[in-house]
């Protein structure tokens, strides 16, 4: 009986057992076994080819073990899964693997692994699958979703963005794709891009559902929730009962306070669907809410006289402040927070006695209330009552010892009372706990001076300007110091320039005219130089006694201190490492390491070592914004934002770290956020000129640079000297397209400080776009041997000598005209650099001709060397040579000379002269005709869109023939991006020969043509562009009547790779040209294909 057992396994329907599992099965079952298994096998089939899937499983089941090495049966057993309504894309996935083993070529098992892979969270996997699907088979539509699906469901989001993005520019039509990423976007709060999604497939179909409900609720979770409720309105114009969009308006307007209306949306949506629990929470709240009315509303009257305060103040209407406090306060006497704000506007005002009264009578009534111990001991300095402030601020520090700023307060209220000791003894205390305090150190240094402790204090000052290199305070106490000391010149020389920095300060002019009288009472004195520690030395000795005791902590410390002195943070990192693992606990040497790390540029290791910090102390803001900055240089640009969002809670005032967040924001590229917050700077300081200077740098990084230059040019009208905003003007200019204005502003900087690296890159780019690629190279290579290695210097360097490398372009034009002359043209081009400053090229051309009615055919070839060179900003020259040939063995030369003159940015002048052969048609050819032209351009931009062109040439023919005619055209570019381009405008040409002659060539006596013009390009994927040019217009021929012509030219480009780029084209042409007059028509294909080495 087995004969026929293994017939049967042999012939069954579309191969289902292959050889391998059939020989397993026979070695492993007994023949009734392996007979049942077949017949099962056969049942299963067949319920599998009538679709009965479940009741298929459910025998492949049993038998799967007999057929793991088969592909069919597992495809089918994958499949049964796959479609089950009990969702076991798990096991599908384990079937399908099975056959993607056996089989790997066969897409729908590859496909379908894929989904199961991603269905049943096994994401890993499906990322990889559905990556090797698409690169592939880059067509693939499906792979392409499915795999942003699985990026963004594995927790890839920045991955998932990129592949839709991918796979919007193949298939930018594809709605529901671009619906289903933008509802990615917003689940990822990625809200500005979800909204312009949502916002791209409204502009094709402006009621699209899903488009207008997602642009309604990305306005509500954006905080523009009357936006939002707009939009919601719009969609029940036409929808009345669409569930989405009246559930949508019942939270905003729930969001809006607006109870009683949210209320009413509410139950008309249960009417249609059971409450979820979002809507079950909401109408809780909505309850409570009303139950609190009454308090509600007293609150809201408080905290509106409390706003109408704060904005009394900001006008410095102190008046109408406090007396809008007094009324808040007898709405809520008990409120304490009213009463602390009440002394603070009387502070403000500069009413100390009445703000004194106000904390005195708050404290005494709430003995614990430190803030208003704070804010008595401010006011009482305010008051000039120094002894009792100084009471206050050691009482509060009683009670709260690691209140930093009061400790500060209390040393410069001592300072001030003239007991520097004490002064100099809690300074020196608050620098124990935090070595490199600023303002600590700082007050320390004006002890010092103020006590004759002269080389002390300036070694402090010069601290401080290490740490503040601009800080008002601390030049004007050091250039004290040096005055003090004998020092008068060094003193004046500080001086001089701080009153050029600050012309309007009084203290730095008195002390400035009591310096300059010194300067004439005595002779100059040298001070003697501090002797400097010998680093090296000092390094070389600890080590030797770290090597007789390792773990000495002490050594350690001095080590690192060393090595930081030194600026080799690596190594200073090292030893403070192994001195925190003596002492983990000890929150100073953490926070020295944490410093050090972030010089080190291991960001990482600050990064944690500063959020340890604040883990055990939240409120330091010393440590939280040290956090921040080291956040925003490891890129982190979002977390460092959150925390300088969490300084500005606690002290909205903060003007630095309102501009440093403003600062990240802008790199974070959030332009307008960033806008924002420099205006809330200028609105508090309309003076301030870093925060002038950082908003005109983000207007001209989103592109609007007039708005950029009218900034910078308000800070130069003030401060003309100003070397931010002029390197900043500068940079526009040459980004606008105005370089040798640039180059006049940066050349200035760069002369006063030539060592400035903004200056430098920015010079080599404007040098780059004036075609003084030579200098730009200079620039960049000094730039590198200065910090080598820097990315925005190999970056342009590598961008510059891409385009001296040289460049083979070949390509073939054959033409087709309705008087059956056809020319075929071949040319090949050879361009290179033998310097940065050169460029020039080989060209050869043949030109294979042949005219049917006349049965004349000609070849004629062009052989060249020229080569075109930018010699100053306004001039490039050019000059080539060579010489033509026939297949008459007529030889002649051909050359040209001329150059281009730059008068302006947006201007150019053109002038050439230069002998060709009329080789490209057969008579002209066997008459060996040449002609010698003269001819002059003027191109010129008024703005960025629009150009005005303009020129005149006169032929001198060889066939005692002369031509002179000109052009002109108008274009403009209303659209004009990366990605498309259209370019309008209009063209009028004229010529006309001073002969009626026929050379074989169309020469009239004369020709004018009017025509209207339309080019567009557009980048349909990021290695395919398409272009089209075309012109229609009417043109005269002698004296006939005008009739209508045209133009029509096609293109596609093609990247290829990086080095080779082809480019495909048919043109048509209706107009009068190069043969007899009347109703001519061409026809004409072009190929050409471009590889750079």
């Amino acid at each position: 009986m087995r004969i026929p057992v293994f017939l049967r396994v042999a012939t069954l329907s579309a191969g289902l057992l292959a050889a391998a599992p059939l020989t397993v099965m026979a070695q492993e079952a007994k023949p009734t076994e392996l007979s049942q298994v077949i017949a099962d096998r056969d049942r299963a089939d067949k319920l599998f080819n009538i679709g009965k899937t479940e009741e298929a499983k459910a025998i492949y089941e049993r038998i799967a073990s007999s057929f793991t090495k088969d592909f069919e049966f597992n495809r089918r057993l994958g499949y049964c899964y796959y479609v089950s309504p009990k969702k076991e894309m798990a096991k599908a996935a384990t079937y399908y693997a099975r056959a993607y083993a056996l089989n790997p070529k066969d897409p729908e098992v590859e496909m379908n692994l894929a989904r199961s892979y991603s269905w049943s969270g096994q994401y890993s996997k499906a990322i990889e699958m559905f990556q090797r699907i698409v690169a592939q088979n880059p067509a693939n539509s499906e792979a392409w979703v499915q795999l942003a699906r699985a990026q963004n469901n594995g927790g890839q989001p920045k991955a998932a963005s990129g592949t839709y993005e991918a796979y919007l520019e193949r298939w930018p039509g594809d709605r529901d794709v671009r619906l289903e990423y933008a509802a990615v976007l917003s689940q990822n709060k990625q809200l500005d891009a979800a909204l312009a999604q949502y916002r791209q497939v409204l502009r094709t179909n402006p009621y699209d559902l899903k488009a207008r409900l997602g642009d309604a609720q990305v306005l509500s979770w954006q905080g523009k929730i009357a936006e939002g409720l707009q939009a919601y309105e719009e969609i029940l114009k036409r929808e009345p009962q669409q569930y989405d969009a009246l559930r949508g308006k019942a939270f905003d307007l729930y969001w809006l306070g607006r109870f009683d209306e949210a209320s009413r949306v509410f139950a008309e949506i249960n009417k249609q669907k059971p409450p979820d629990k979002d809507i079950q929470d909401a109408i809780q709240q909505i309850a409570k809410a009303k139950a609190e009315e009454s308090a509600r509303r007293a609150k809201a009257e408080i905290d509106a006289l409390r706003d109408q305060a704060q904005a009394a103040v900001g006008r410095k209407d102190y008046a109408r402040a406090i007396s809008l406090m007094n009324q808040a306060i007898q709405k809520a006497p008990q409120d304490s927070s009213l009463r602390l704000q009440l002394g603070q506007v009387y502070a403000w005002s500069r009413q100390w006695d009445e703000a004194i009264a106000t904390f005195q009578k708050l404290y005494a009534e709430q003995p614990n209330n430190v803030d208003a111990l704070r804010e008595m001991a401010d006011a009482q300095v305010g008051a000039n009552k120094l002894a009792d402030a100084a009471a206050n601020y050691r009482a509060l520090l009683e009670r709260k010892p690691d209140d930093f700023g009061s400790r500060l307060n209390l040393a410069r209220v001592l300072s001030w009372s003239g007991k520097l000791d004490e002064s100099r003894a809690v300074y020196q205390q608050v620098l124990r706990d935090k070595p490199d305090n600023f303002e600590a150190t700082l007050g320390l240094a004006q002890v010092s001076a103020w006590s004759g402790k002269n080389d002390e204090a300036l070694k402090l000052f010069d601290q401080t300007l290490r740490m503040q290199p601009q800080n008002r305070d601390a030049l004007l106490g050091k250039a004290q110091v040096l005055y003090w000391t004998g020092d008068t010149r060094a003193a004046l020389e500080m001086l001089e320039k701080m009153q050029q920095t600050w012309p309007q300060d009084t203290e730095v002019d008195r002390v400035l005219k009591a310096v300059q009288e010194a300067e004439h009472q005595r002779a100059l004195q040298q001070s003697a130089t501090a002797r400097r520690v010998d680093v090296e030395e000092s390094i070389r000795r600890q080590r030797d006694l770290l090597a007789q005791n390792p773990n000495d902590l002490g050594t350690l410390m001095t080590l690192a201190s060393l090595y930081s002195q030194k600026a080799d943070y690596k190594s200073a990192t090292t030893y403070y490492e192994q001195a925190l693992a003596q002492r983990p606990g000890d929150k100073d040497l953490r926070l020295t390491l944490a410093r050090v790390a972030s010089w080190n540029r291991d960001y990482p290791r600050s990064i944690s070592l500063y959020q340890g910090l604040l883990a055990e102390e939240s409120g330091n803001r010393d440590d939280r914004l040290e956090l921040a900055k080291v956040l925003s240089w490891a890129g982190h640009n979002q977390e460092a934002i959150q925390q300088y969002q969490q300084l500005l809670k606690e002290d909205p005032k903060d003007t630095e770290t309102r501009l440093a967040m403003a600062r990240v924001m802008s790199w974070d590229k959030q332009l307008d956020a960033s806008l924002q917050e420099y205006n809330r700077v200028l609105q508090a300081d309309p003076q301030n000129r870093e925060a002038q200077i950082e908003t005109a740098r983000v207007y001209s990084w989103k592109g609007d640079t007039q708005e950029a230059l009218n900034l910078y040019d308000q800070v130069l009208s003030k401060d003309p000297q100003n070397s931010d905003a002029r390197l900043g003007k500068a940079q526009v200019l040459y980004w606008s397209g105005h370089p040798r204005e640039a180059k006049g502003i940066l050349a200035d900087l760069q002369a006063k400080a030539p060592k400035n690296r903004d200056v430098a890159l920015t010079m080599a780019g404007v040098n780059s776009a004036l075609g003084r690629r030579d200098l730009a190279l200079q620039q960049l290579d000094e730039l590198n041997r200065l910090q080598p290695g820097s990315p925005d210097v190999v970056n342009m360097q590598q961008a510059i000598r891409k385009d001296l490398r040289p460049v083979l372009v070949v390509g073939f034009t054959p033409s087709f005209d309705n008087y059956d002359l056809d020319i075929y043209y071949l040319s090949s081009t050879l361009y290179f650099s033998p310097t940065p400053q050169i460029r020039s090229y080989f060209s050869s051309n043949i030109i294979p001709a042949r005219d049917t009615p006349s049965g004349t055919s000609s070849t004629g070839r062009e052989f060249l060397f020229g080569s075109y060179a930018r010699m100053t900003d306004w001039l490039l020259v050019r000059g080539e040579g060579g010489f033509n040939s026939d297949v008459f063995g007529k030889n002649g030369g051909i050359w040209g000379v001329g150059g281009t003159l730059f008068p302006l940015d947006n201007m150019q002048i053109d002038l050439n002269v230069s002998r060709r052969f009329i080789n490209y048609i057969p008579r002209p050819v066997v008459l060996d005709i040449n002609r010698i032209q003269y001819r002059g351009a003027w191109d010129w931009r008024p703005q960025r869109r629009v150009g005005v062109h303009a020129d005149y040439y006169h032929e001198n023919y060889s066939d005692s023939n002369r031509n002179n005619g000109g052009n002109f055209s108008l274009t403009g570019k209303p659209v004009m991006g990366e990605r498309s381009e259209v370019e309008v405008g209009y063209l009028y040409s004229v010529f006309g020969f001073t002969k009626n002659i026929n050379s074989g060539f169309f020469a009239p006596t004369q020709f004018q043509r009017h025509a209207a013009l339309l080019n567009l390009r557009g980048k349909v994927t990021p290695r395919n562009t398409l272009f089209f040019w075309g012109s229609l217009g009417q043109e005269q021929v002698y004296h006939q009547s005008f009739r209508w012509d045209g133009t029509a030219r096609t293109g596609w480009e093609c990247q290829i790779n990086p080095h080779m780029k082809l480019t495909l084209g048919y043109g048509y042409f209706a107009i009068t040209s190069i043969v007899r007059a009347g109703a001519y028509r061409t026809n004409t294909a072009y190929a050409t294909m471009e590889f750079r080495f």
